[in-house]
């Protein structure tokens, strides 16, 4: 049994299992109330992928108030930071991954703006259109709305993310690989 418990770095080297699997839990429930935004308070018209059986958004009660203007913005920068942390084959390359997800998150609320919008759409290929979730960018950034306080969303959830990495993987067990 020994002969099959191998080390491949030291201890130093790879983040703790448990934080990892924590990360995406963590990543799961960042998306899932992201999601609840989408389901309790907007209607499904104005919603990519839902359906309208899924849309409980009456037009009376907002669940989320104004706190659900923003939440998608964070929910999702940080979510995805955490999931693309806990499956990197890189675990120290936390500030570029989150980075990376900063700049993508940004560009796409800056594509909303009125004065970037129509010449994004004029560069969009067409073949955009025949692929699934990217045939909506052209509606995306036209008929999607610009609001700096997202941006300012993107930025805490970035920053929320980083602290949540460092955190957890200050503690737990260390990987180890069978071989």
């Amino acid at each position: 049994m020994h002969g099959l418990m191998k080390t491949i770095a030291t201890d130093s080297d790879l983040p703790p299992l448990g934080a990892d699997v924590m990360l995406a839990l963590i990543a799961v429930g960042a998306l899932a109330i992201g999601a609840l935004v989408y389901v309790l308070d907007r209607p499904a018209v104005t919603v990519y992928l839902l359906p309208q059986a899924l849309s409980f958004a009456d037009g009376h009660r907002v669940w989320f108030g104004g706190f659900g203007d923003r939440l998608p913005a964070f929910a999702h920068v940080y979510a995805f930071i955490l999931l693309t942390v806990a499956v990197s084959p890189w675990p120290r390359r936390v500030l570029p991954v989150c980075a990376f997800w900063w700049l993508v998150a940004s560009l796409g609320e800056l594509g909303q703006h009125v004065a970037l919008a129509p010449h994004i759409v004029a560069v969009v290929p067409r073949w955009f259109q025949q692929l699934p979730v990217l045939d909506n960018t052209a509606n995306y950034v036209l008929y999607g709305t610009f609001d700096r306080w997202d941006l300012v969303a993107v930025g805490l959830g970035t920053v929320s993310a980083y602290v949540t990495v460092k955190r957890l993987r200050q503690r737990g067990w260390r990987r180890v690989v069978a071989i």
